[in-house]
């Protein structure tokens, strides 16, 4: 990064810039990429902002999410979101954004802000709990389903309450919406 100062005291006005190099440490695999003039934050802008439901929202099928869109995700997730200070635990922070996010309805951004706790951290309950809710409402069902069955045979100890409450009308819902798809089916069929 290039900054421009001016050389001389201040009342030598034909004074020449000159650019100076800065070094900056970067103790982390992304930090090179980011940009040290923003200061990341917590993605709670924007609050009332609620999605709209199309119809191409029913859950038919799903959309698997490739390798390489998980972690084009991840890596623009932390370079947009990468604090400008040393914070003292970037995977808290991390999942106290997926956290909000996923509540917020941003499933996407919530997506990227637990691949990034994961990547710095490693797997837990919390972060597969957002991560499972997050691939049902981005229609990747053959993940969620993974997800889904390893959260099952875990406890919810660890989850907050309103995580643990979106887990489980989650599961729930996913358990309804093939039935009451099948009986729309039937309905159409029978011409009511």
């Amino acid at each position: 990064m290039k900054h421009a100062f001016k050389l001389g005291t201040p009342s030598n006005a034909s004074s020449e810039y000159e650019d100076v190099d800065f070094m900056y440490e970067y103790p982390d695999p992304y930090a090179s990429m980011m940009n040290n003039d923003e200061m990341g934050n917590l993605g709670i802008e924007n609050a009332t902002q609620v999605p709209s439901m199309q119809a191409t929202d029913l859950k038919r099928g799903g959309t698997p999410l490739s390798q390489h869109q998980l972690t084009t995700m991840k890596r623009e997730h932390y370079i947009d979101n990468s604090l400008r200070y040393n914070i003292g635990e970037k995977v808290l922070f991390y999942q106290l954004q997926a956290e909000l996010l996923a509540h917020k309805r941003r499933y996407k951004e919530a997506l990227s802000a637990v691949l990034v706790a994961e990547e710095l951290s490693g797997t837990s309950t919390v972060l597969n709990a957002i991560k499972m809710i997050c691939m049902y409402q981005l229609n990747d069902e053959a993940k969620f389903k993974e997800l889904k069955e390893e959260l099952l045979n875990s406890r919810f100890d660890s989850l907050s309450e309103s995580l643990k409450q979106q887990v489980i009308g989650t599961i729930q819902v996913s358990n309804w919406v093939p039935e009451f798809l099948s009986c729309l089916d039937s309905m159409k069929s029978r011409g009511t």
